[in-house]
């Protein structure tokens, strides 16, 4: 099984967590690091169209894919969750789930192709059946200064609280110890037919 790990706006300087995501072999894995690059020049749909690409690639040979997101990266693993129905599932931690319009300008202005996915989200939301939901697991923690936990679930959804605080802290924390919970559940879905 695939399992393609996208990134948060954060991703600029993301070595701690490629080294991280390799470690996932560890669990009868093979990982996929996706660096969205945010704040660069390309636009979300180039951005968007690389990421189908992957999950298309990955897939010719009957091999099964899920998806794990962190922070903004949540937006665009579900607008591929949509776009691809074959993903087996998708695990969000801190991602911004709800409330598009919350967020600052500053934040949509440096990171235009995340203004963009937010602005696709609502439609992404509709299209979300009641069984796609339940192949989503929405990891929060007890406080996040940088998203609202209101913001990082859906409903219809599994979710997990995981006993930390904050944005940074608690995606490190998950993409490292709570790695093998994480994948057990893509593993589990992978196991079902949909």
């Amino acid at each position: 099984m695939h399992v393609i790990y996208i990134t948060g706006l954060g991703d600029r300087k993301a070595t701690w967590q490629h080294r991280a995501v390799k470690s996932w072999r560890l669990y009868g894995v093979t990982p996929h690091f996706f660096r969205v690059g945010w704040a660069d020049d390309e636009t979300f749909s180039y951005k968007f169209k690389e990421l189908l690409k992957l999950i298309d690639d990955l897939e010719k040979n009957g091999e099964k894919v899920g998806l794990v997101a962190v922070s903004a990266g949540a937006s665009m693993a579900l607008h591929a969750f949509v776009e691809r129905r074959s993903v087996i599932g998708v695990v969000t931690i801190c991602g911004k789930l709800q409330r598009p319009e919350t967020v600052v300008e500053y934040v949509k202005r440096e990171n235009p192709a995340f203004a963009e996915s937010m602005t696709l989200l609502p439609t992404t939301l509709r299209n979300l059946t009641p069984s796609m939901r339940r192949r989503l697991y929405c990891i929060y923690p007890l406080s996040d200064h940088r998203v609202s936990v209101a913001d990082q679930c859906i409903k219809g959804a599994n979710r997990r609280r995981v006993y930390s605080f904050g944005h940074v802290l608690t995606i490190a924390t998950q993409i490292i110890f709570g790695a093998h919970r994480n994948l057990r559940f893509l593993k589990l879905k992978a196991k079902q037919t949909f």
